[in-house]
């Protein structure tokens, strides 16, 4: 796999299980050691579920790439498109499944904090 570089987030009040479909997690997403939103993964297949803290705010335009490399807007919170904008930074991910590189998303950004610390 491929360096990934998380910046200033990390994960705090990791709680881990098993789900219907492999490993969950609940645990607090923060930014410059503070929380900035709550992520949970049921460990059910699909994606994480994020309750942002900023959810009152403004929103704002957020530009995603998708897995083929093509754009999408759409509108979050500020805090969602920090996180957007960092995962966008991260290289392709290579493994024995793709040969092309798969493009990382916030779940599995988040995943990986929370494997990373525990």
């Amino acid at each position: 796999m491929t360096k990934n570089d998380y910046g200033n987030y990390s994960v705090k009040k990791v709680k881990t299980f098993e789900g219907m479909d492999g490993c969950g997690f609940n645990a607090d997403l923060c930014r410059d050691g503070k929380k900035v939103a709550r992520a949970i993964d049921s460990g059910c297949g699909g994606e994480a579920m994020f309750y942002w803290e900023d959810q009152e705010s403004k929103k704002v335009n957020i530009i995603r790439t998708d897995w083929k490399g093509n754009k999408h807007t759409y509108r979050g919170t500020p805090e969602q498109k920090l996180l957007n904008d960092q995962i966008e930074k991260q290289p392709l991910q290579y493994n024995e499944y793709s040969s092309k590189g798969l493009r990382m998303d916030a779940t599995w950004f988040v995943s990986d904090l929370v494997n990373l610390s525990g």
